[in-house]
């Protein structure tokens, strides 16, 4: 762990950097004789305000804490292909053809880029593991499932032509479980071995559904494959659910709570999580709670 690196993308609040620094507090915990040295985050890659605000707040926390945090993920696009990726947004459905060839090629993007934390261009630094939550608006059940048609493909594209060029030992994403893997295959199979199950935070404890398709990734000439297939490695973990609202409620406190203050030591990024939970669920198809009368009106996207 001590010599363990980590970096992101479409990196949200900084889930996977949280599990990390849990999982070594978990270690240390087990291990009070000795120093073990949290994992040593790189960079993260969000466009989100809110999120990097965030994110800078879990880099600050982080070994040595000189981590990057880079903005649009479309930026690493060379330059030449900036006016080409500007208009495919306008008509993605031949993003992979105009772009697939410069990406297999390798030479469709660069690892330099602005970083919000330092205010310079910085370089994507090799990472033992890479973890992403790739957009899912295109293969989402709430959208029109227009796939490779959608606009986020761009970002997509963008995410796995880094992949090919930096080739971390291990890559990790997750998006919702209609997401066509056979994209990565396209794209990485002859660098990755590539494995995906389907997860639900039910099957680990948690009273809530949120089926996911988790796909892993492993360099073929820096790492060894899995003896077993990672749906029969995940399996060991399952557990019945033990968590109650209880929990769920203190997780929607508002965020001048003076208790939710002295344990978190930090400033909550959205002042009022609940609400903006409740806005987010009345857009979902079915949702009863869009025709209340007091129903907030849900943002745009």
């Amino acid at each position: 762990m001590s010599r363990d690196t980590s970096s992101s993308a479409f990196s949200g609040i900084g889930t996977p950097e949280v599990a990390a620094t849990q999982l070594h507090r978990a270690v240390q915990a087990r291990r009070p004789d000795r120093l073990v040295r949290r994992p040593k985050m790189l960079y993260a890659i969000e466009w989100d305000a809110d999120c990097q605000v965030e994110l800078d707040l879990i880099l600050q926390d982080t070994r040595e804490s000189d981590g990057c945090l880079f903005g649009d993920i479309a930026q690493f696009f060379v330059p030449n292909l900036q006016d080409t990726v500007a208009a495919l947004r306008l008509c993605p459905d031949r993003a992979c053809q105009v772009l697939g060839p410069s990406i297999k090629g390798g030479h469709s993007v660069t690892r330099r880029g602005h970083c919000l934390r330092h205010g310079r261009h910085c370089n994507l630094q090799l990472a033992r593991r890479h973890m992403a939550g790739t957009s899912c608006k295109g293969s989402s059940a709430q959208g029109r499932r227009e796939q490779e048609g959608h606009k986020s493909i761009v970002d997509t594209l963008a995410w796995i032509a880094l992949r090919r060029l930096i080739q971390e030992p291990e890559v990790g994403q997750e998006n919702v479980e209609h997401f066509p893997t056979e994209l990565l295959s396209e794209y990485l199979g002859d660098l990755y071995f590539i494995d995906w199950v389907i997860l639900d935070p039910r099957m680990y404890g948690w009273p809530c559904a949120r089926t996911r398709k988790w796909t892993m990734m492993r360099h073929r000439q820096k790492t060894l494959a899995m003896i077993h297939p990672l749906s029969q490695f995940l399996r060991r973990f399952h557990r019945v659910c033990t968590y109650t609202w209880r929990e769920y409620w203190f997780l929607h406190r508002y965020c001048d709570d003076a208790t939710i203050g002295a344990i978190t030591q930090h400033p909550t990024v959205i002042p009022d999580e609940l609400q903006a939970d409740l806005m987010w669920s009345q857009r979902r198809a079915g949702s009863r709670g869009a025709a209340l009368a007091d129903a907030p009106t849900p943002p745009a996207d």
